[in-house]
């Protein structure tokens, strides 16, 4: 209450992309919020997650989890630039020139974004899918991404049928 609000409360129209705490602990307080208009181009979900990112205190394996989980909205956000940058008869499309948009594969600009590896990435999805109570574990931090992952690859293997040796198992464990 002394210092007041230090940062502004960032939204989009009436959507708060940064700083809910902050607007709460403002009404609390009596502290008139500050607030400013989102005036990047670019993606919501990485200027939220790149604001946010940084705040936690998280995991290799939590922050593949968010990367999980924020794999689909980037996907969402990559095919509607696509087709409103779409050209009848013209080159293909790319992300507008003054975008401050990350462009490349979901999964390597995810992992760029909560700072792992894409191969990280795309073991907490294959985990989201196939085993979301597993997943949860991972997002607990519990259970590290790769044991998750090959949790799940071997319920995988079992249920289809196929061998693995021991000298197989201990190798990817590796």
């Amino acid at each position: 209450k002394a210092n007041g609000l230090l940062e502004p409360i960032t939204q989009v129209k009436d959507t708060i992309l940064d700083g809910r705490n902050r607007l709460i602990a403002c009404i609390k307080g009596g502290v008139e919020p500050r607030f400013e208009e989102f005036s990047n181009s670019g993606s919501h979900v990485q200027y939220i997650v790149s604001k946010n990112i940084i705040r936690r205190h998280l995991s290799i394996t939590q922050r593949a989890a968010i990367g999980a989980e924020m794999a689909p909205l980037l996907a969402i956000e990559a095919k509607k630039r696509q087709l409103d940058n779409l050209k009848v008869g013209i080159e293909s499309p790319s992300a507008p020139k003054d975008a401050k948009v990350k462009v490349g594969r979901t999964r390597e600009v995810v992992a760029k974004l909560v700072g792992v590896s894409p191969k990280s990435v795309e073991r907490a999805v294959t985990v989201m899918k196939k085993d979301p109570a597993l997943f949860k574990q991972m997002k607990e931090d519990k259970i590290s991404a790769t044991r998750a992952h090959l949790q799940v690859s071997e319920k995988t293997r079992r249920n289809s049928g196929v061998r693995v040796t021991k000298a197989q198992r201990v190798q990817r464990i590796k």
